[in-house]
């Protein structure tokens, strides 16, 4: 981002277009854009254009008068003149729509150095005087559809980076009609797009237009110019273009021809819609390497002109809210970065729970009121704010929605230009929680743009119709128009907006503002999201409108409901018995006025319970039965054993394991039981019982809490139990609070501090003292044991076996929160070194999983490098054999962990919400598996069995691995190296992951895996994969070489006995008093 507006150059190039010359230049300079400079190329004009060129000479850089070559020469010449970083040009006959240039230097800021700025736009119908929208969804930018389709891009809202003009050596002036089409597919492949979804400009359409008159010529020079970037004859696109101008002239000279034409052109149209979304050839998905400019409103500095303060009307904004603390702060900066000076912001909370109030206190000196305590609903608290706003000017503006850049002064200046408006109305944008473009349905498109319009007041009842036009945070109103028609119905919990626009419209006198004036968010919790009971209350609604029986307008209304609900819910499924049952329950429901239709629809349509299985039931049973999962038997060696051993963990692990931490140490116990007689002390039992513990007999003993409690007298019996209410409030009060106040230990070690110091360190000091054990292992590195005994008189060499580096791992974790959960976390960063310093003090030795972590821990904690021995993770080869990939339609996106790791939750979410939408554009129904133990209720909730499966804990993972397409590990917090990405490996599955997860990990990208860091970054990694199943399997098979090379657990393991060795003879280790 910069906050430098750019130089914008504008070329006009003209021929005998005085008729419109002055408005299109008009339109560039009301603009009032600072950095702006204009080039006028007119072609050697006969009529009054020079004499409209010399009046505007002051302003412009350069003008010329002289014949030339053409548009696209004249244009290419001009732009020899500009130095602007931006450069566009306007066709005469065109103009730009109202802050155009401002809202393309915005977008400029956001996105700077991109090679096209695209905007939408408007057609202005000459003959009618009318103006209809280019287009009524959002934009974006699909290249194959743009090679293979139509050109779906409006040239006059198009701005390019000059650097990049230059790049591709500008216009083909060999080409008249399509050579905007012709430039953006040259750009495009070298450089990413900004989309803007605002109305930049307008396109004059009137007879005599190049694009109307050039008919077969235009559609052969389309076809031409396709046939070199496609090699092909005809795309659909350029065939749609030449089919189009016969039926103008099959419509004219050869009637008979017509039909055919027809035909021809409706076969386009339907592989339009199949391939890109749409009919027209708009597509509805976007590249990735794409953005999407949003406005916003910051602090920008420089800003279009606004009206003077004097004629300001005043403005009251009414919040209504109810536990919206993730977004009120974004909801009322929205208000405040307006800058509009006549405003009052009156807040009604409905007593929230969540923080809001907080947020509310610290946004008080820009609120004129607030307050919070339980309502009766939105609909009560914004009548609330309705009785006592001042405002000449009124609306109201929901807790998880925001205002638009500039949208206060657009209404303000609306409002002054036409005294007479009663209420103004706008356009909108879906956005979903991280403030991105959200694709919502609405019936017979889908759309990001939610684009304002005021239905025909009879028409208005009819709501399975339409989408509802009128988007409600876009909508002011006169105080005096409330007064006339009435405050918002209570009795409607949800459609009240609707109910009261529809009042307004039959007397108010209304305008319409061509711009985004606000964000309508799309989440789980927002009240859109049961959108069942909006249709029960448009059904209340709508009722009473209907014609009465036994009228013919009755039975069309009846006929023509009942046939649009049963497609609502029953979509395409064969008519069967239960269809027309269904069917005539409908019917009678609405002829008799008994029940409600809409109500009914759940018990009558019921969804699929969100049930989460241990094996998810859209895997096909014979793919478990069918993939190779052999059985590895450890024969695990005694007949060399030389030292005497204590190991000290969570708990005892068991084969196959289910977290890495659990892997780890199964596989250093079978190795350290080859060498030690050994003694395991757990702090709790296993909580799965469905494994065979192979450790288990190979044991001295095997001490747990319970039974060492059970052993002395003087503790009390050691029984988990379920929390109470009173330990939940001190549970709360420690993850709330103490992040901020404590001191000591992270929460992590105190969480666990007194079980290991009440029951485990006082028999392991016994057992240490008794037995002087040649090794005492701990594992992990957050395992506080050795802070609790004496071991000064110690022989006993202390060896830390760890998982990461506690310290990088809190300070990973920190960095992956935002705003209020990362200020509370931030002091665990130093409490997590503090505790790692003093921890490491009482150790002898470390085993490192990384060369990575073993220089932090030489670095930070001054730690001997020859007393830490680097065991890089592993897997069994044997165990999670290579499975070749098989085409798997749809394609399976697999993420595997275990679910009480916070770094591995962030990930499933970051899959979730970020990264398979994108994936999705390309792959719609591409399937995501989440697979591991302990998912939260909230991750459960995500499970549809379709498109998302959450497994919950599995018994084997390796079926799972072997039917996934791509493993994608996009992994944002967290240290140590990654079990998930070596098993992978081994079983053949490509893999995608970021630069964290590959940490610690021998894997090159483009070699073994691919490696990207942001969304749109991995998402274009699994979308390659998918396409390329060459590249894939050659991945896979680099994958499952360099495992079987350098990641196998036997020969890994091998190096600990002559470290061990080596530890004995050397001196204990003195960092304890250093520290």
């Amino acid at each position: 981002m910069t906050d430098k507006l750019p130089q914008i150059s504008i070329i006009v190039p003209s021929f005998n277009q005085g008729k419109y010359l002055s408005h299109t230049l008009e339109s560039i300079f009301c603009q009032e854009y600072p950095f702006l400079e204009v080039i006028v190329m007119d072609g050697g004009s006969t009529d009054n254009s020079v004499e409209i060129i010399r009046s505007y000479e002051s302003k412009l850089k350069y003008w010329q008068s002289q014949p030339d070559g053409g548009q696209s020469a004249a244009i290419n010449a001009g732009i020899k003149y500009c130095t602007g970083e931006i450069v566009a040009w306007l066709n005469s006959d065109d103009y730009y729509w109202s802050n155009c240039l401002w809202t393309v230097a915005h977008a400029y800021q956001s996105f700077p150095e991109r090679g096209i700025y695209i905007g939408n736009g408007l057609r202005y119908d000459q003959a009618r005087e009318r103006y209809t929208p280019f287009s009524r969804r959002h934009l974006v930018m699909n290249r194959e559809a743009l090679r293979q389709g139509l050109d779906y891009i409006l040239q006059p809202s198009v701005f390019f980076l000059r650097d990049a003009w230059n790049e591709v050596k500008g216009l083909n002036d060999k080409l008249r009609f399509c050579m905007d089409w012709d430039i953006l597919i040259r750009i495009s492949e070298h450089y990413p797009v900004v989309l803007i979804n605002e109305f930049l400009s307008v396109s004059r359409e009137y007879e005599e237009t190049k694009t109307s008159t050039g008919k077969l010529k235009r559609a052969f020079e389309i076809v031409q110019m396709i046939q070199g970037y496609c090699e092909v004859e005809a795309t659909p696109g350029s065939l749609y273009y030449m089919l189009e101008t016969l039926l103008d002239v099959a419509n004219t000279s050869i009637p008979a021809l017509r039909y055919h034409v027809y035909e021809g052109i409706k076969e386009i149209r339907q592989y339009f819609a199949q391939q890109y979304g749409n009919e027209d050839g708009f597509p509805e998905t976007g590249d990735l390497q794409d953005s999407v400019y949003l406005p916003i409103p910051i602090d920008v500095g420089s800003h279009a002109p606004r009206p003077n303060f004097a004629d300001l009307p005043f403005i009251s904004i009414i919040v209504p809210s109810f536990n919206q603390a993730e977004f009120l702060s974004q909801t009322l900066e929205s208000i405040i970065n307006q800058g509009y000076p006549k405003l009052e912001i009156l807040v009604f909370d409905g007593g929230s729970c969540d923080g809001s109030v907080d947020i509310l206190r610290s946004f008080q000196e820009h609120l004129t009121y607030w307050k919070s305590q339980p309502d009766n609903g939105p609909a009560d608290a914004i009548n609330q704010g309705f009785a006592i706003a001042k405002g000449d000017i009124i609306g109201w503006l929901n807790s998880d929605d925001m205002l638009a850049h500039d949208a206060l002064w657009e209404v303000a200046q609306a409002f002054i230009e036409k005294p007479e408006l009663d209420m103004v109305l706008g356009n909108a944008l879906y956005i979903d929680e991280e403030n991105k473009l959200q694709i919502v349905n609405h019936g017979c498109y889908r759309t990001g743009l939610y684009y304002g319009e005021i239905k025909p007041t009879e028409y208005i009842p009819l709501y399975w119709e339409y989408v509802h036009a009128v988007p409600q945070p876009t909508v002011y109103f006169k105080r005096h128009l409330l007064e006339t028609c009435g405050k918002l119905n209570e009795s409607y919990n949800y459609i009240f907006d609707f109910e009261l626009f529809y009042r307004f419209t039959s007397k108010a006198k209304f305008y319409k503002l061509e711009r985004t004036q606000a964000f309508y968010r799309i989440h789980a919790t927002a009240k859109t999201s049961d959108w069942n009971k909006f249709l029960i209350e448009l059904y209340s609604f709508s009722r009473p409108f209907w014609h009465q029986l036994p009228s013919f307008q009755f039975k069309s209304l009846l006929r023509d409901y009942v046939g649009k609900y049963m497609l609502r819910n029953y979509g395409t499924q064969r008519r069967n018995l239960r269809f027309w049952a269904i069917a005539c329950l409908v019917a009678l429901s609405t002829l008799t006025k008994i029940g409600n239709p809409e109500a009914m629809q759940p018990w009558l349509f019921p969804a699929p319970k969100n049930v989460v299985q241990d094996k998810p039931p859209t895997l096909k049973p014979n793919l478990l039965t069918s993939v190779s999962t052999p059985q590895t038997n450890y024969n695990i060696d005694r007949s060399n054993l030389r030292y005497f051993s204590v190991f000290c963990s969570f708990f005892l692990p068991c084969h196959p394991g289910y977290s890495g931490g659990e892997i780890r140490d199964f596989h250093l116990i079978r190795q350290l039981l080859t060498l030690s007689k050994v003694d395991f002390f757990a702090a709790q039992e296993n909580s799965y019982k469905d494994r065979e513990n192979l450790l288990l007999p190979l044991l001295e003993n095997h001490h747990t809490v319970g039974n060492i409690a059970a052993r002395q007298t003087d503790f009390v019996p050691f029984t988990p139990s379920k929390t109470s209410l009173q330990k939940h409030i001190i549970n709360k009060i420690k993850s709330t609070i103490l992040p901020f106040l404590a001191d000591g230990y992270h929460q992590d070690v105190t969480g666990i501090l007194p079980i290991f110091s009440t029951y485990l360190a006082p028999a392991i000091q016994e057992t240490l003292e008794r037995e002087q054990p040649d090794f005492f292992f701990v594992s992990p590195q957050l395992n506080p044991v050795a802070l609790n005994l004496k071991l000064v008189s110690l022989q006993t060499r202390l060896i830390l076996a760890s998982y990461d580096v506690e310290w990088v791992r809190i300070k990973r974790l920190v960095a992956s929160q935002k705003g209020l959960a990362r200020l509370k976390m931030s002091a665990e960063i130093r409490r997590a070194a503090s505790f790692e310093k003093e921890n490491l003090a009482n150790y002898d030795g470390i085993i490192a999983v990384s060369e990575l972590d073993k220089q932090i821990f030489v670095k930070e904690y001054r730690f001997a490098p020859e007393r830490i021995l680097v065991v890089e993770n592993g897997v069994d080869p044997q165990y999670f054999s290579f499975n070749e990939r098989l085409p798997n339609t749809p394609p399976n996106i697999i993420f595997v962990g275990s679910f009480s790791y916070l770094p591995n939750q962030q990930a499933a979410w970051r899959l979730i919400r970020q990264i398979m939408p994108l994936v999705r554009k390309q792959y719609p129904n591409a399937r995501l598996w989440i697979v591991g133990q302990y998912p939260d209720t909230q991750l459960i909730a995500q499970h549809d069995g379709r498109k998302i499966i959450v497994t919950g804990k599995v018994e084997d993972v390796r079926p799972y691995l072997a039917q996934a397409s791509v493993l994608c590990v996009p992994l944002i917090s967290g240290s140590g190296t990654k079990y998930k990405i070596l098993e992978a490996l081994s079983a053949g599955v490509p893999t995608v992951c970021t630069p964290l997860a590959q940490e610690g990990l021998n894997l090159e990208d483009g070699k073994e895996i691919l490696v990207g860091k942001t969304d749109q970054e991995l998402a274009a990694r699994v979308i390659r994969l998918l396409n390329n199943p060459e590249l894939a399997a050659t991945l896979a098979s680099s994958g499952r070489q360099v495992v079987e090379q350098q990641y196998t657990w036997d020969s890994n393991l091998k190096k600990i006995d002559d470290w061990l060795e080596f530890l004995k003879t050397i001196p204990r280790n003195n960092l304890k008093a250093v520290v």
